[in-house]
């Protein structure tokens, strides 16, 4: 595509006003690619520096999100006002632990979602390193 720069603020205005009546006044909800469904009890904690391998990760090499379904929360913890420290576990099942950046909106009925949204990794917190879920997303 070849614009003169005489024509580029008319361009960007008009492709403004397409964007906008293709929308009509609603913004597009955000899609969430899963790669799977995971057990906890499926996933040995190998698998967290396997995966590790497949990095860096990023918009050509996106990293791998899976869905937790009929999660119940163990325990929780505010850092900092805004991010979830939590442990969850599915029917019973191992337990994993995982954070959520950003979360404050979620906190007061974190007991109530079911199913997570969220990527596998390990956190390095001095000197130890341990399996974590970095959630995405919190659905009921």
């Amino acid at each position: 595509l070849k614009i003169p720069v005489s024509n580029l603020q008319a361009f960007a205005e008009e492709f403004s006003r397409s964007i906008e009546d293709q929308l009509d006044g609603h913004l597009p909800k955000k899609r969430w690619i899963l790669d799977g469904f995971v057990d906890s009890d499926g996933i040995p904690e190998k698998f967290f520096s396997e995966l590790q391998k497949l990095e860096p990760f990023g918009i050509g090499n996106p990293s791998p999100l899976f869905g937790f379904h009929d999660v119940q929360i163990v325990s929780k913890r505010l850092l900092q006002g805004k991010h979830i420290r939590f442990t969850f576990k599915q029917r019973g099942k191992k337990a994993f632990q995982a954070i959520a950046f950003n979360a404050r909106d979620s906190w007061d009925n974190l007991e109530s979602y079911s199913l997570l949204l969220g990527v596998p990794g390990l956190n390095t917190w001095n000197g130890n390193t341990t399996p974590q879920i970095y959630i995405k997303k919190f659905l009921r």
